[in-house]
């Protein structure tokens, strides 16, 4: 878990599965990676099982209640649902549409999905050595919250 944060709730790791899914080719490696960072987040191996069940059962961003979410995990989910959708290299026009759906259910900002966004594209650019690990959720994390402190970017309460 990263160290001051509670764990961020399930509902956070199944949209960003239900993002991944949307190009219509999520692989075992990414609900793999999915998985390690439900755990590396602290939440209990039966709370894994259920995340992973519900990505291989696959599941929509519109059945996810948000109501548990706060505007940071919010903001979070949007920019790592981001950053899964570039991990292969490209981001589809079905993803592009499914980050814009999770943008409207999360009830982001404009500027708040905008700055994230544009984290997200810094951070692929970085030069080979200075950039985080395909799958590092928990460094993304640790970026996201330094840089994601403006709270004229916070999502309003759902």
């Amino acid at each position: 878990m990263t160290e001051g944060h509670r764990p961020l709730p399930r509902e956070v790791f199944i949209l960003l599965a239900a993002v991944a899914r949307a190009d219509g080719k999520l692989d075992d490696e990414e609900i793999d990676a999915i998985a390690r960072a439900a755990l590396d987040e602290g939440l209990e191996l039966s709370e894994v099982e259920g995340i992973e069940k519900a990505i291989r059962e696959g599941v929509a961003i519109d059945d996810v209640d948000i109501h548990k979410l706060s505007p940071r995990d919010r903001l979070y989910a949007y920019a790592v649902a981001s950053w899964v959708s570039l991990v292969d290299g490209e981001r589809t026009d079905r993803e592009d549409a499914a980050l814009f759906s999770l943008a409207f259910v999360l009830r982001l900002t404009p500027r708040g999905r905008q700055e994230a966004d544009d984290i997200v594209r810094e951070l692929f650019a970085m030069p080979d050595g200075e950039q985080l690990a395909r799958f590092d959720l928990s460094g993304l994390r640790a970026e996201l919250d330094r840089r994601l402190a403006k709270p004229s970017i916070m999502p309003p309460p759902p």
